[in-house]
């Protein structure tokens, strides 16, 4: 009977060791996330930061290798590339971060800065908000992988932010953010906010240089009109007008957006760049509108040429 008992006392307390053991891991991965959940908080809660290829959208899902799970259209800088994070949670193996979007115009001497709705507070929080969901890739990550993770969504100290936007923002940026051919870019500036945000001015854009002017870039020679130099101008035969983005229409944002670029021998437009930005979205309409139109060439001692011109798109409401 004793060695029954004995048996038996030894069975059960075998089974509680299995258990307990059983359950510390449990304990250690929930331990583990808080702390990794933190970490995240740390480092990323309140921060305004740029969203890899301005994809837009309210709900934005991302697999563990930090690639968008479905298809999302990229949009213009300015209204989809600048986000504040307000909120981080770490559930198993998913990141879940809300955040908002920052729709920005230029402020003139303060270069881009955020534009309100003039509407009710809930209306524009629900219009700007961002949801992102990220994949990680086990259910125990370290804070390693989740900013790995993270960096694969957001622009880092060691991104370019000049990189990542189109053609016709680089020269107007790279102004803005060295300070070369300022003169040219007069109108292009950041705020020290806006520069200290990661990935926008790192310390190896010192050697970078604006691009060129257009008369340097492959394809031609490309000519101005000075008098006496036998140059003329192209002439219009297409101008349509451009549309108001969503934002700037909703945000009664308003103003004039000015442009350079080529007329070709075919009267074909090429090479456009914004010199004087406007923000909101609306520059990319007024580079889109520009790229439409269509002229008789220019020409150069009679001869159709390559011509460098200047216009200014308007956008107000009536």
């Amino acid at each position: 009977m004793q060695n029954r008992l004995r048996a038996g006392w030894f069975i059960g307390a075998a089974a509680l060791l299995f258990f307990i053991s059983g359950m510390l891991p449990a304990r250690a991965r929930a331990s583990d996330n808080a702390s990794v959940e933190q970490h995240v908080r740390d480092q990323y809660g309140g921060k305004t930061l740029i969203l890899r290829n301005f994809y837009s959208g309210q709900k934005l899902a991302y697999d563990s290798s930090g690639k968008v799970s479905e298809t999302a259209p990229s949009g213009d800088w300015t209204v989809d590339g600048v986000v504040q994070v307000d909120k981080v949670r770490l559930s198993n193996h998913r990141l879940d971060i809300q955040a908002k979007r920052l729709h920005l115009g230029w402020a003139g001497a303060g270069g881009f800065s955020p534009v309100d709705d003039p509407k009710d507070k809930r209306s524009k929080e629900e219009s700007r908000a961002l949801r992102v969901e990220a994949e990680l890739t086990s259910a125990n990550p370290t804070a390693e992988q989740a900013d790995a993770l993270l960096s694969e969504i957001f622009l880092t100290s060691q991104d370019h932010f000049a990189d990542f936007v189109p053609d016709y923002w680089k020269p107007c940026l790279l102004a803005a953010i060295t300070g070369k051919d300022a003169k040219h870019y007069s109108r292009c500036r950041l705020s020290p906010e806006f520069l200290a945000i990661p990935g926008v001015a790192p310390p190896s854009e010192q050697g970078r240089e604006p691009a060129p002017p257009a008369e340097m870039k492959p394809g031609g020679e490309v000519f101005r009109v000075v008098r006496g130099n036998g140059v003329s101008y192209p002439k219009i035969v297409n101008n349509a007008s451009p549309e108001f983005s969503p934002e700037a229409r909703q945000a009664k944002y308003e103003g004039v957006v000015t442009l350079t670029f080529v007329v070709d021998e075919r009267g074909r437009t090429r090479d456009i760049r914004i010199v004087s930005p406007l923000g909101m979205g609306l520059d990319q309409e007024a580079v889109e509108t520009l790229a439409k139109w269509s002229f008789n060439p220019g020409t150069k001692d009679g001869k159709p040429a390559a011509v460098e011109m200047n216009t200014e798109m308007d956008f107000h409401l009536y």
